[in-house]
């Protein structure tokens, strides 16, 4: 049985992500508690989260670190950058020479993440350490990175929402 986008959201009872794009679905949040300066968390959490070829991860950063893992679909490529890197990363499971299977992005680094062209959809997971919290999240508005070098801004614009 080949499955299509519609067929995962379903079957996961995955819900569309308002302002980042693509579906989720909260899988596992941990009872333990973290004090954090910025207030409590919990101790990790994590989400199935499904991207198409018109519903991607817009630009975003987030004050934990987050593990992202491939489970099905087509690559997708991972734009992550700061102040001192800017890389684009490929994430899959078909050929671990070109794709990795999982990807740390390490907290306040901005991210993106699409299919690479050609593809239909990606199903992949990530899990944050501390568990997410709304406050501890920022989208990406282009003007913001106006500063930055002509062909990393024709980058960004790929991931701006």
């Amino acid at each position: 049985m080949s499955l299509n986008a519609s067929d995962i959201v379903k079957l996961l009872g995955l819900q569309p992500l308002p302002e980042e794009g693509g579906y989720f679905l909260r899988s596992y949040q941990a009872k333990d508690r973290v004090l954090l300066d910025r207030g409590e968390r919990p101790v990790g959490d994590a989400i199935y989260y499904l991207i198409t070829e018109d519903q991607f991860s817009g630009l975003h950063k987030l004050k934990c670190d987050e593990m992202w893992h491939f489970y099905a679909g087509d690559p997708v490529e991972m734009l992550l950058f700061d102040n001192n890197e800017f890389t684009l990363v490929e994430i899959g499971n078909s050929d671990f020479t070109k794709h990795l299977p999982q990807k740390l992005v390490k907290a306040n680094q901005w991210q993106g993440t699409k299919l690479k062209s050609g593809g239909k959809w990606a199903l992949l997971g990530t899990n944050a350490f501390p568990g997410y919290a709304q406050e501890d999240f920022a989208m990406g508005q282009l003007d913001m990175f106006q500063g930055r070098p002509y062909e990393q801004l024709e980058i960004i614009k790929r991931y701006a929402k």
